[in-house]
């Protein structure tokens, strides 16, 4: 038998760890854990590619801040792609 759950709550997520139901995949940003729940690094370390999607052409002020504060944030570590043709 195999059972899975999703659950976009990760407070209940972790409460059903520690109650013994499963395990989880978390961040190891997680600030607390429930007793008796003990989280393991996982190697090698996952890495997800983001992007920043945004309209061309002139954008809203608190948009364009956000845009530009990203990209100096992420400086070199980005790159600029177009929508692919519908047919590609």
């Amino acid at each position: 038998m195999t059972v899975a759950v999703e659950n976009e709550d990760y407070e209940s997520t972790l409460e059903m760890v520690r109650a013994g139901v499963g395990a989880c995949l978390g961040t190891q940003g997680v600030s607390r854990l429930p007793n008796g729940a003990r989280m393991k690094t996982i190697i090698p370390v996952s890495v997800t590619k983001i992007g920043l999607v945004y309209r061309p052409g002139t954008l809203a002020p608190g948009v364009s801040a956000f845009r530009m504060i990203a990209l100096q944030t992420f400086s070199g570590k980005h790159q600029e792609r177009t929508p692919m043709a519908a047919n590609s």
